[in-house]
């Protein structure tokens, strides 16, 4: 039989009220089904799928390019999930209204205690009249890159002519651990932006909105009481090889709440004993522009990175906004270059993942290795750097063999290009060598694999 999609009633009645509207309908999830154990035939009354197996958030959507009326729609279903046959595809808009349906050929998704585990990635095209009625955005925080997309592209990330701008997160769009860092502690906020104890860093959106320039969100960075210094840094991984003894140009949109104060823009190795810097003064009550011109200092051999850093003087509470930040090669500044952001999520996560189990629990095979240790494995959308370290926080449970314990502490042990394996520590219980065991990470539960510089 053949395969196809086709709009439901509910979807051809909202994209033509969207269209007299001039509003947009926004999808925002897939779903499959196993056609109760048969091929199904889509129609437009339908309201649901026949038994629905699986749903998740969309991974991509756009515009076919070779069809201006093509809408594509990407899902993901990881390895973990699975132990059904899908024959039936839809897609939900945000007031869970199924807008689209359609049958798909029998494809079995295994799962890891089966013996064998795959991704899978279903696409879904709709056609509508008028594209411009459906809104084209999807959560960065969910976006996964399938394989081809990255053997296609990934060469643009590691070879460094691709983009003039070697700032990842240049426009601090990814937070992945939060949005608010108050603690006296130097740590990670923003995606590859690190802070010094003596500051908070906190993302911002709304006076930056409104002004001219480009950009989403800036960080505010903020001196902490009793403390005199703001101090906010990216270390520019294989930087020493890039820059080294080169020209380089860094500009920034900045701001402070304190007329006048100077803004150090410092370029140094990991010791912090090659240093150049120089200052601008932030004297508008609006963004502005700025930029200076460096030459970058030897390193020593052992340094594999070097770091960007901007300092401010000051006391508690003085504190500088930034945003839209470029590092390029050459004597001036030219106009700023985000990358997309499908290249800046991967260089992210390939250094640090965040798996949030907010929508719903995860369950995750496992079995003991001959250590008698429990291990389970972790699908990621993208390959670590390094060997990444591993905290859970929430509840974690272990199931298996009439037992159940919390599990707080896990360990990485490996890694590949779609997953990482973990040993659970700290057992209560010695697990049977035959046992059939599962880690539960329960609804609100989080797991933080850090492998950064």
């Amino acid at each position: 039989m053949s395969f196809y999609t086709i709009l439901t009633e509910i979807g051809e009645a909202k994209l033509a009220n969207a269209t007299a509207l001039g509003t947009s309908l926004s999808l925002t999830h897939i779903a499959v089904g196993d056609g109760n154990g048969v091929a199904i035939t889509p129609y437009q009354t339908d309201a649901a799928l026949r038994n629905e197996v699986w749903r998740g958030v969309l991974n991509s959507i756009s515009i076919d390019p070779d069809n201006a009326n093509w809408i594509i729609a990407e899902g993901y279903i990881p390895s973990t999930d699975g132990g059904f046959t899908v024959r039936e595809v839809a897609l939900f808009d945000a007031a869970g209204d199924m807008i689209a349906i359609g049958g798909y050929p029998d494809t079995y998704k295994p799962t890891l205690a089966s013996g064998s585990a795959k991704d899978l990635y279903i696409k879904i095209i709709i056609e509508v009249s008028n594209t411009g009625t459906v809104e084209l955005k999807i959560d960065p925080a969910v976006v996964l890159a399938s394989r081809k997309w990255v053997d296609d592209n990934f060469h643009n990330i590691i070879n460094p002519t691709s983009y003039k701008n070697k700032i990842v997160n240049s426009d601090f769009s990814i937070w992945q651990r939060g949005d608010a860092f108050l603690s006296d502690l130097n740590e990670y906020t923003a995606d590859r932006w690190i802070k010094e104890a003596t500051c908070s860093v906190t993302r911002m959106s709304t006076r930056y909105d409104t002004s001219t320039l480009n950009g989403k969100y800036t960080a505010r960075v903020a001196i902490n009481n009793l403390e005199t210094l703001a101090r906010f840094e990216q270390r520019i991984e294989d930087g020493s090889r890039i820059f080294q003894n080169k020209t380089v140009t860094v500009s920034f949109d900045a701001i402070s709440n304190v007329l006048g104060k100077d803004l150090n823009v410092v370029f140094a190795d990991e010791t912090s004993i090659n240093v150049v810097s120089k200052s601008v003064n932030l004297g508008s009550v609006n963004f502005k522009r700025h930029s200076v011109t460096l030459i970058v200092p030897d390193a020593f051999a052992a340094n594999h990175y070097k770091f960007l850093r901007f300092d401010m003087l000051g006391a508690a509470t003085d504190y500088f906004e930034v945003g839209n930040v470029q590092l390029e090669e050459g004597p001036s500044a030219t106009p700023y270059e985000q990358p997309p952001i499908g290249i800046d999520m991967d260089l992210c996560q390939r250094r640090a993942l965040v798996l949030n189990n907010s929508m719903q629990a995860t369950v995750y095979p496992a079995s003991r290795d001959a250590a008698n240790s429990i291990i389970f494995t972790v699908p990621v959308p993208t390959t670590f750097a390094s060997l990444p370290s591993a905290t859970i926080s929430g509840s974690f449970l272990l199931r298996g063999e009439g037992v159940e314990e919390s599990l707080t502490n896990a360990t990485v042990v490996s890694y590949n290009d779609s997953a990482v394996t973990l040993v659970a520590t700290g057992l209560v219980h010695d697990p049977l060598a035959s046992g059939a065991y599962s880690v539960i990470a329960t609804l609100g539960s989080k797991i933080v694999l850090n492998g950064e510089l």
